[in-house]
């Protein structure tokens, strides 16, 4: 009876804690009832150690009972181990998330200047002094890197609500408006659409400065500021919409507003007309803008029927096929067709994307000329007739040998040909020596230099970004390596679109 109290007792801890089976802890309630001894030992919790060492008779668990201990203690220790990891990681992300919210909360004063930047670079449109577009240019480099590093400290919430348009400014297109308005306005060029545009210029850097200074206002209290959140819409909102203004108003010198796109009903039959597939199903997808040069208004399309598929992007401004790919399957064996009956495949399919108003010249390339087709194809470069063959091709077009039909077409996103319905100029009235001695003069002045040394380096088509039109311009190569424009109709300085379509 003694030896079956004594073992009992020793169960009495795994008792209290539950950890024996249900067998044995109905056994142990049995014969608690009976026994006073032991029910007395548990109402006590176990008893005084001192008692336990002491006892004139020790007991040796069975090894049943010796490993469910070890088990209990190493769980124990576990949990303890585990406790700590827990301790020390989220200790740690405690450390991380607190360094990030103070780079936000400094990175204030680059927000700051960057707003201030903006501010000045709106000013300078209407001051009676020519900005120096390059000094601006570098400046705003450097303020626009310590800008880009806040992105690199949001949280999960700000990155989320950031995915869709970086704080990236367009500075190619940005700057470039900047020179035309400037220009514009000192040449006596002004008119309503360049005030129109200047009043949006300024409007958009007024609600960024407002902006700026609320996120100033709410990151400036310290440990609490760590708990707020960046209005990083609002942010994205300027960069958008200022390199939306920038891109309209160089490429079709107008303000966004005034540009109006097609309707999906009309890009379908555009593209429906293109490849000659009437009834066919037409899916569009607007392009997500992922980046400060992406062009507003494309748009992935799919054009299928039981016998092609074709995929690419088109533009709703100007309704031209940037690029096309045929995803049908393309093996065919056979007798290659001749490349002159290929050629009228080619021509046609330039003739419907250019329409009959505007001239071009068709160039054949060879076979698989730029090409990643598996399959031997024509190629086919077009460029249109106002300018010149190294100015670099408006399409080039594959056709597949044996079938001749089309394997894929892809736009150069540098020409002017997107613009719709360009307007050419194609006199001549300032000769060459006449642009050069306007040319020094221009070039002595914009960078006090005299004397500047130019080389003539060739006329040409380009599309104006001070007029939005197609100009003859002569062209100066000066020391550093800069082009120089002279219009050839009116003698004044020119400035080239230089960003993407």
């Amino acid at each position: 009876m003694k030896h079956d109290c004594d073992v009992i007792q020793e169960l009495q801890p795994l008792y209290e804690d539950g950890g024996l089976k249900p067998s044995v802890m109905k056994k142990i309630d049995e014969h608690l009832k009976t026994c006073q001894s032991c029910r007395e030992y548990y109402e006590i919790g176990g008893g005084d150690l001192h008692d336990y060492f002491a006892s004139q008779e020790e007991i040796a668990p069975t090894a049943e009972l010796d490993q469910k201990m070890k088990l209990r203690f190493k769980l124990r220790r576990m949990k303890v181990i585990a406790a700590l990891l827990v301790i020390v990681i989220v200790s740690s992300l405690v450390q991380d998330y607190a360094h990030s919210r103070e780079r936000i909360i400094d990175g204030r004063n680059d927000l700051y200047r960057s707003a201030e930047f903006f501010e000045q670079m709106t000013h300078n449109v209407v001051s009676d002094d020519k900005p120096q577009i390059n000094f601006w240019s570098d400046e705003y480099f450097g303020i626009n890197q310590d800008v880009q590093k806040m992105e690199e400290n949001y949280n999960w919430i700000e990155q989320k609500r950031n995915m869709d348009n970086w704080h990236v400014l367009n500075s190619d297109t940005y700057f470039q408006m900047i020179e035309v308005m400037v220009y514009r306005r000192q040449n006596n060029m002004w008119n309503d659409q360049d005030e129109k545009a200047y009043k949006e210029m300024e409007q958009h850097t007024g609600q960024f400065k407002k902006v700026v200074k609320e996120i100033d206002r709410v990151f400036y209290h310290g440990y609490s500021s760590y708990f707020e959140l960046l209005n990083v819409k609002e942010l994205n909102m300027f960069y958008k919409k200022m390199n939306e203004l920038s891109y309209f108003y160089i490429t079709y010198h107008k303000t966004p507003d005034m540009v109006k796109p097609l309707s999906q009903k009309e890009m379908k039959k555009r593209l429906q007309s293109f490849f000659q597939m009437k009834n066919a199903d037409v899916s569009l997808e607007k392009a997500r803008i992922s980046s400060s040069s992406d062009v507003p208004g494309n748009y992935r399309y799919t054009i299928e029927n039981k016998d092609h598929t074709y995929s690419g992007e088109m533009n709703a401004y100007s309704g031209y096929i940037l690029d096309a790919r045929n995803e049908g399957d393309l093996t065919e064996s056979g007798k290659l067709k001749k490349e002159k009956e290929v050629r009228q495949i080619a021509e046609e399919y330039a003739r419907r994307l250019f329409g009959d108003k505007i001239k071009y010249g068709m160039v054949y390339e060879g076979m698989n000329y730029n090409s990643s087709s598996t399959e031997d194809v024509y190629s086919y470069s077009v460029a249109l007739s106002f300018l010149p063959y190294d100015a670099g091709h408006a399409v080039v077009i594959h056709l597949n040998a044996v079938t001749g039909e089309l394997t894929d077409m892809t736009a150069n996103m540098l020409n002017g040909y997107i613009k719709a319905g360009p307007e050419i100029n194609a006199g001549i009235k300032i000769n060459k020596a006449d642009a050069e001695k306007q040319a020094l003069a221009l070039v002595e002045e914009e960078r006090r230099q005299d004397p500047a040394k130019l080389e003539f380096y060739k006329t040409e088509t380009i599309l104006s970004s001070l007029t939005g039109k197609y100009v003859r311009v002569h062209i100066f190569e000066i020391e550093d390596g800069e082009n120089f424009f002279i219009n050839a109709e009116t003698g004044e300085k020119e400035i080239p679109y230089t960003g993407a379509f």
